[in-house]
């Protein structure tokens, strides 16, 4: 609709009307006296000036809950826009306040904070202030004050301060970061819902989890230093401002904090599925339903925690909150609970679950302690898969083993078998021993176990075989290398056994050998810029480095390793080019060899 037009069009008329008016005004007298006629009255005085609105003291009748637990007599601070006292008040032992705000309009936002009190849960005063804010003044308004609320005002003032924009974005990220089963078809508005008995499991729920969460990472971390539980949601709320709790984001967030937070969030959450939270160590489930029957104490007995389903948004953090615990511990148990969950589907009753998931607590408990105390690189597994939404791949394993299986020299002479490693670091070591076949140790080959050593960063050594002369005509004869024990931290892959067969020099034909080239798939042009359409590659061999005149095209871009066979006995170069769909061409990889014997 075109708002613009359309009122331009009325201004018009308006001021038609008003043209109009006035000359048949003038045109009834005859004459340009302004006087009113003879025996009419004077015009009223001027009406005075409207008072601002942003001035005017407003009477905003206010009503909420205070809840980590809930939380009974606690003590409210009302501030106004400019940090001043407005109101001081307690909630009332169901945990629910109501107070007057008298203050002008342009003093809003109203900020809320609780604190003291009794925690009906725990039983003790809450382990962090909790805040909450009204955006502008109303008749009536509803201002719940609970751990969600605390991280939306935080995440606000974070953003900037609170105003529309911050505080709805910090409502969006905390429902979906740190929601622990509050479910937005119910509780849109952690701060503007009315509680009902629909909602009210829920809300408890939700929020002594976040809450328990929170006394989790800071008890896991009060060796670093982290003591209280404000330290820990100013730093949730600060990580918070880019909506993922992954070590980044405004000043003061903290990378350990998060990695904890993150994984204590997976115990909670784990618990919060089959409706057995864990509070201070000891199973809340009664304590929180007492506590639902104490704010809502005409509600039915069935309205109560195991009525709450489990929501998607439940699913869906402690799911990934599994991935983080898993990449860092690589834990089977972790990953054999993480498919569990998989498979719940959203809506289900705890009850449906009870018993089916497998047990990972100690899992759990070992990867919250790792990270209290962890590396840098171990605290960015568990923030990069947040950031990612995805457990990264697990680095291969470093690894040693032989490059080809099957080997053939003659009588008096030798032959080199290629031992390589992949994926490792620093020096290591392999050994080796001889196994015998048809051929006789110590009378066919020489048969001396041994040890191939590689240094930092080398990725190829060879084991010498040698077969001994002999004067007896006996045909082809067999034995074995196998690899049998590496250095720690290093694994044998598949390939350890190494066959070899010794040709009768009274009858050896002739021999064909094959070589095995490998390679990393090119990324970019040799000016630098993206390769995009990287369409194959051409391998390049002949027994001189200087003419490798037999050219193999392989039209698979996604090869990394390519097979020459049938190779005569003598030295063989190679040498492997990329090509692009437009045909252009690389240059030369670097030249290889090798020798077939």
């Amino acid at each position: 609709m075109n708002f613009v037009g359309r009122y331009a069009d009325n201004a018009r008329q308006l001021l038609i009307c008003f043209l109009f008016a006035g000359i048949t005004a003038c045109g009834g007298g005859g004459g340009s006296s302004a006087s009113p006629p003879v025996g009419s009255s004077p015009p009223p005085p001027p009406a005075p000036p409207s008072q601002d609105p942003g001035e005017e003291i407003i009477d905003n009748l206010v009503s909420g809950s205070v809840g980590d637990g809930p939380v009974a007599n606690a003590n409210l601070d009302v501030f106004n826009k400019n940090d001043e006292l407005v109101l001081t008040y307690s909630s009332d032992d169901q945990a629910s306040y109501t107070f007057t705000i008298k203050e002008k309009g342009k003093n809003y936002p109203v900020r809320f904070q609780a604190y003291n009190g009794r925690d009906m849960v725990t039983g003790t005063i809450p382990d962090f202030v909790m805040t909450a804010a009204l955006l502008r003044p109303a008749k009536k308004s509803r201002g719940n004050i609970n751990p969600h609320s605390t991280i939306m005002i935080g995440i606000a003032d974070r953003l900037g301060g609170i105003n529309d924009v911050n505080y709805y974005k910090g409502r969006d990220i905390a429902m979906a970061a740190l929601n622990f089963g509050m479910d937005r078809a119910l509780i849109d508005d952690p701060v503007a819902a009315d509680v009902t008995d629909l909602n009210a499991p829920m809300l408890v729920k939700a929020s002594e989890s976040l809450g328990e969460m929170v006394r989790r990472t800071r008890d896991a971390l009060i060796g670093t230093g982290v003591t209280t539980g404000d330290a820990v949601m100013a730093a949730l709320s600060a990580d918070l401002v880019d909506g993922v709790l992954d070590g980044r984001g405004a000043n003061g967030v903290d990378t350990r904090i998060a990695a904890v937070a993150t994984l204590t969030s997976a115990q909670v959450l784990v618990e919060g599925l089959v409706n057995d939270l864990k509070v201070n160590g000891v199973s809340a489930t009664q304590r929180m339903d007492d506590a639902i029957r104490t704010i809502m104490p005409s509600a039915p007995a069935s309205v109560n925690t195991e009525s709450v389903l489990i929501s998607a948004g439940m699913l869906k953090q402690a799911k990934l909150t599994l991935q983080a615990a898993w990449a860092l511990t690589r834990d089977p148990a972790i990953d054999e609970l993480y498919n569990a969950v998989t498979r719940i589907p959203a809506g289900s009753k705890p009850a449906s679950i009870r018993g089916t998931l497998p047990d990972a607590d100690a899992s759990l408990a070992t990867a919250v302690e790792t990270a209290a105390y962890g590396s840098s690189e171990e605290l960015e597994l568990v923030n990069s898969t947040m950031r990612l939404a995805a457990a990264p791949e697990p680095p291969a394993d470093p690894e040693i083993g032989f490059a080809d299986s099957q080997h053939q020299l003659a009588e008096g002479g030798q032959t080199l078998i290629l031992v390589e490693r992949a994926n490792g670091d620093g020096p290591a070591w392999v050994d080796y021993e001889f196994v015998a076949g048809t051929a006789t140790p110590g009378v066919d080959y020489a048969s001396t176990p041994g040890r191939v050593d590689f240094a930092d960063g080398q990725t190829a050594k060879y084991i010498t075989v040698t077969a001994i002369q002999d004067s007896v005509s006996e045909g082809a004869e067999t034995f074995e290398v196998h690899l049998v024990g590496t250095s720690d931290g290093s694994f044998l892959n598949a390939n350890t056994v190494a066959s070899v067969t010794i040709a009768d020099d009274e009858a050896v034909a002739p021999t064909l050998g094959n070589a095995t080239l490998r390679w990393t798939p090119p990324t970019e042009r040799e000016d630098g810029s993206v390769l995009d359409n990287l369409a194959g590659y051409k391998v390049h061999y002949g027994t001189s480095q200087s003419n490798l005149s037999t050219v193999v095209v392989l039209d698979n871009p996604g090869l990394s390793s390519y097979v020459v066979d049938n190779l005569d006995q003598g030295t063989w170069y190679f040498a492997v080019t990329a090509f692009d769909a437009d045909g252009r061409e690389s240059s030369f990889s670097n030249v290889g060899s090798k020798m077939i014997l």
